[in-house]
């Protein structure tokens, strides 16, 4: 548990820390004497294009995995058995010496 929540807060963390360093270093008197095109940014471009693009694929393979799991879940949920789970006996029998002797009563009782 406490490395799932140590994994949270890192992430969170570094999701957080990216944009903040662009903020801090953007510099709003140049972008209005150059125009709006050039930020001065364009040597993070390729950074940010793959932070992209690794969010979109594990976007894209968590939902994925998402609707399969919500597919089994359904599968499971309205397949046939093979028994009547409202139509079950439970028998205690209290140690395993009596198994055998239990198997065979009910083998003749089935005929």
């Amino acid at each position: 548990m406490i490395a799932l929540l140590l994994f949270i807060l890192l992430t969170g963390l570094m999701a957080g820390l990216y944009p903040a360093w662009l903020i801090a270093k953007f510099n709003p008197v140049t972008a209005l004497k150059s125009g709006a095109s050039d930020t001065g940014l364009n040597r993070t471009s390729l950074l940010r294009k793959t932070l992209v693009i690794v969010q979109f694929t594990i976007s894209a393979g968590l939902l994925i995995a998402v609707l399969l799991i919500a597919q089994q879940a359904a599968f499971l949920r309205n397949m046939d058995l093979g028994f009547e789970k409202e139509n079950i006996i439970t028998v205690e029998i209290g140690s395993h010496d009596k198994m055998p002797a239990f198997s065979n009563d009910l083998m003749l009782i089935q005929g």
